[in-house]
């Protein structure tokens, strides 16, 4: 869907070829690429320290928690725990490449 802009007001073409109007809501509702792949690591980070808190609530020896003996409790929690750590590296590794072309 290609945005063009007159003079007057912005237009788009829908899938059967019809001009249609874009309201100054629906232009305010875009959201640029950049901006998602920096809230996605922002929510990568939060995930990753809300799993941090979830591993070491569960699998810690010292206060008794339920995932300490190694069951299937305990692999859940850590490979979890990898899953959202590597999450987080792509989305790093995206923001990252992404900075030089905001959109």
């Amino acid at each position: 869907m290609g945005y063009t802009s007159s003079s007057s007001s912005s237009y788009y073409y829908d899938s059967r070829g019809r001009r249609r109007k874009v309201n100054k809501r629906q232009m305010m509702k875009k959201m640029s690429v950049w901006k998602r792949e920096k809230y996605s690591l922002y929510f990568g980070i939060i995930s990753l320290i809300v799993q941090s808190i979830n591993v070491a609530l569960l699998t810690d020896p010292i206060g008794g928690g339920p995932g300490n003996s190694s069951g299937s409790l305990y692999f859940a929690s850590w490979f979890s725990f990898f899953l959202v750590f590597e999450m987080c590296l792509r989305y790093l590794e995206l923001h990252t490449t992404s900075m030089g072309r905001k959109v």
